[in-house]
């Protein structure tokens, strides 16, 4: 048995064998060590789901309350309680808001260019 062991055929292919094996367990501890840092960025992409979901909660909450609707209702619908007045302040238009005090700000810009140079 111990001549089997000791011919150079048989050593080669012993060798090789270990090899294929080696090769095989590393590849697979590489893997398994990648998919750790894959699990890692998941449970990482995992906590800021649960966080963002805890807020659009904490909003859900909140848009459902009776003030919320109530002053939404106020701001953007103009709904007033009874016996409330509403005063509404108008804003100036553009017309209004920029007074022209002299005759060049009455032209157009080219107007304007073609004076000053010409």
């Amino acid at each position: 048995m111990r001549k089997v062991v000791q011919h150079p055929v048989v050593r080669l292919i012993v060798i090789i064998a270990c090899g294929f094996v080696s090769f095989g367990l590393l590849r697979s501890l590489l893997d398994n060590w990648q998919r750790g840092d894959v699990v890692r960025e998941q449970r990482a992409k995992l906590e800021q789901v649960k966080q963002e979901h805890t807020k659009l909660e904490e909003r859900l909450e909140e848009a459902t309350s009776a003030s919320f609707v109530e002053r939404e209702a106020r701001n953007r619908l103009g709904f007033v309680k009874q016996g409330e007045t509403i005063m509404l302040m108008g804003t100036p238009t553009p017309d209004e808001s920029t007074p022209q005090t002299s005759e060049g700000e009455s032209m157009s810009r080219w107007q304007r260019w073609w004076n000053l140079f010409f």
